[in-house]
C-alpha cells in the first residue's frame, strides 16, 4: 500500500507485476495523483494501473475492440466486455501509461452517492442477491 494515497490498494500477481486500485475523486480525474480531493458534481471515478509493460499509445483504442488478444490463446473477450460494461453505465473509460511505467485503466463518471456509501459510488445498502 502506498503510504501517500490510503486509498490505494496493490497487489502482486502472475509474473510479479504489481496491480494497483485507486480512487479518481475529482472531476478531472486527477485523484490521488496530485492529492485526493473530493469530487464536487457528485461523481468520482476510479483506476486500476500495473507496473507490467503497458500499452502503446497507437494501439490503446484497438484493445476495447471484440476480439482483439496480444495472446494466440486469447479470446479478445476481457477488455471489450469492460467496455461494454462502462458503456452501458454512460463512464468514461480510458487507458493511459501507469504511475510505474505499465497500464492504467481509469473510469470516471461514476456516480458517488454520498461519504458514507462505497468508495466506489455503490450503494452500501443495496442487496446483490
Amino acid at each position: 500500500m502506498d503510504e501517500g494515497a490510503a486509498d490505494d490498494s496493490a497487489g502482486t500477481v502472475a509474473n510479479g507485476v504489481t496491480v494497483r486500485v485507486g480512487r479518481l475523486d475529482d472531476p478531472a480525474g486527477e485523484g490521488n495523483r496530485n492529492g485526493s480531493t473530493r469530487a464536487q458534481n457528485g461523481r468520482g471515478g476510479f483506476y486500476v494501473e500495473d507496473d507490467g509493460p503497458g500499452i502503446p499509445p497507437e494501439t490503446r483504442e484497438a484493445v476495447f475492440e471484440v476480439g482483439h488478444s496480444t495472446k494466440p490463446e486469447g479470446t479478445g473477450f476481457g477488455l471489450w466486455i469492460l467496455h461494454e460494461i462502462a458503456d452501458a453505465h454512460d463512464w468514461e473509460l480510458s487507458i493511459t501509461e501507469g504511475t510505474d511505467g505499465g497500464a492504467r485503466f481509469e473510469v470516471r463518471n461514476v456516480a458517488i452517492e454520498s461519504e458514507s456509501d462505497s468508495e466506489f459510488g455503490f450503494d452500501s445498502d443495496t442487496d446483490s442477491s
